[in-house]
């Protein structure tokens, strides 16, 4: 199927539903142009501004917001995977303890946490400004079909309500159960390929690449979520502490 041209419903429903029960839905050969990328994520939502792109060596487990739509462009003949991890799967075997633990919680998030501990020089006041820290519910539900899944990455850092050290050593516990190799997709890119990732259920990363040899040029649109919805998704978290 290809994406990046007019869809009937019939087809976006099966491409929704799709997304909705697996978080990652990926197609090959796409006949890959970026009005038409553009206007297939708009089906989805409004779009957001996003920043740039994960460096050359590779980054941490980490989650940006909502829906992500990728698409392969510059693709290198080695590495530069894109690995994404499955918080749904992951949720559903956290042991009693820690899922009592994460419970009703909301873990803080930055990009700049994540960005200091492998580039933190780059960092700028500017950058500060633009992505400041915000609170995310540690656990979120799927508005489709009520599906829960741990909702950290590498960008949480601290725990409102928490003591400092337990609240990281608590992230510390939950990241590594979910981004076990039993939880994690590894997608090899193919030029023509469009990755669609849903940021309320999996983490990704991206890993190293020699970008001395190779290009890679992956473009990306980000859908900006229900904020009326995500309200009510807060306080119901919130009623369940």
């Amino acid at each position: 199927m290809q994406v990046c041209v007019p869809l009937s419903a019939e087809d976006f429903a099966q491409i929704r539903a799709a997304f909705e029960e697996y978080s990652v839905v990926a197609f090959r050969g796409q006949d890959l142009n970026d009005t038409g990328h553009i206007a297939f994520s708009q089906r989805f939502g409004p779009l957001e501004t996003t920043v740039k792109g994960n460096p050359a060596a590779g980054s941490k487990f980490a989650r940006q917001s909502n829906l992500d739509i990728e698409t392969g462009e510059v693709i290198p003949p080695e590495g530069g995977n894109t690995e994404f991890a499955t918080g749904r799967a992951a949720r559903d075997d956290l042991s009693p303890v820690l899922k009592r633990d994460i419970s009703g919680r909301f873990a803080v998030h930055s990009q700049m946490h994540t960005l200091s501990l492998v580039a933190g020089e780059v960092i700028t006041e500017e950058m500060r400004k633009e992505i400041a820290p915000v609170d995310q519910p540690m656990v979120r539900v799927n508005p489709v079909n009520g599906r829960r899944n741990i909702f950290l990455g590498m960008h949480a850092f601290r725990v409102l309500g928490m003591e400092e050290e337990a609240a990281r050593q608590l992230i510390a516990d939950v990241n590594a159960h979910l981004t076990q190799p039993r939880y994690v997709y590894s997608h090899a890119w193919q030029a023509g390929d469009l990755v669609m990732r849903d940021n309320r259920a999996v983490l990704h990363r991206a890993t190293p690449y020699d970008a001395v040899k190779y290009k890679r040029m992956l473009q990306r649109t980000t859908v900006a979520g229900d904020a009326e919805a995500y309200r009510r998704e807060r306080e119901a978290h919130a009623v369940a502490a």
